[in-house]
């Protein structure tokens, strides 16, 4: 699964760098920036649940 999430993370990462790099507006742009946001949604979605765990809440703001 690590591998998998290490993989999404540098796609997007290299799609975002290069949404970056063009002109805001063009074409490219918007296709581009859509890919960065359904690697990363198909990235969460591979990841699964996020473990809850304990939510402490009254006792660390007392502290």
């Amino acid at each position: 699964m690590k591998p998998l999430l290490a993989a999404v993370t540098a796609a997007g990462s290299g799609l975002l760098g290069a949404s970056l790099a063009s002109r805001p507006g063009s074409r490219r742009f918007h296709v581009l920036t859509a890919s960065v946001a359904a690697t990363w949604l198909a990235g969460a979605h591979a990841a699964g649940p996020v473990p809850r765990g304990r939510r402490d809440v009254v006792q660390p703001a007392a502290v």
